[in-house]
């Protein structure tokens, strides 16, 4: 961990914060005892020091680790509730085409089974929440391609904005996008399908 990185962390943990505290009585006490510019002079030196202290003996190190995996936790935490949004959005998406609306239902079911995955884990795959918004992007993409189709045949207008091939690329996208949620909630789960877990329960 680089020093501006640890500083950065260190202040944001609790003994960062309990550092800034005991450096602030500090200050304030000199600040109305002796003068303003001793205050902040105190202050200063106060953090200084205990922040070496903390460094020396292990416990700024460790506090700023910690303040570093709460953050990644919260991070996690973040994506994989967009990851439910979107996996919700894409359940929600009414596709006319046939054979597209079976992909996005297919990736609608492959994105909750990650998602119960991810429960059952406690850990998640970020290439599998991409996956999930990549899904409801090629999903839109093609809901567009349509609406924008059925205008100009409407009024007989020149197509704009060509999607060569666009139905057979959003298609290989959805299966692409279906294949890594696959393996991601197979790997969660220890690389067991359902039948491997059921086989476990039953020999306990």
């Amino acid at each position: 961990m680089k020093l501006r990185e640890y500083t950065r962390r260190y202040a944001l943990s609790g003994a960062g914060a309990a550092n800034l505290a005991v450096a602030a009585v500090a200050g304030a006490v000199l600040w109305m005892s002796a003068s303003p510019a001793a205050g902040i002079l105190a202050a200063v030196g106060a953090y200084a020091v205990i922040f070496v202290l903390a460094l020396a003996t292990g416990i700024g190190p460790k506090a700023a680790a910690a303040e570093a995996g709460r953050r990644a936790a919260l991070a996690g935490r973040e994506r994989l509730e967009a990851a439910r949004k979107d996996a919700l959005r894409l359940a929600a998406l009414r596709v006319p085409d046939p054979g597209i609306k079976s992909l996005v239902e297919l990736a609608g079911l492959k994105a909750g089974s990650y998602l119960a995955a991810c429960a059952r884990s406690g850990s998640r795959d970020p290439r599998a929440e991409a996956a999930i918004a990549d899904c409801l992007e090629l999903a839109d993409a093609w809901l567009k391609e349509l609406d924008d189709s059925a205008v100009e045949r409407r009024f007989r207008l020149p197509d704009d904005d060509p999607f060569a091939d666009g139905r057979e690329r959003v298609a290989a996208g959805l299966r692409d996008r279906v294949a890594i949620l696959d393996k991601a909630a197979l790997d969660l789960d220890g690389g067991l399908g359902r039948e491997d877990r059921v086989s476990i329960k039953e020999q306990l």
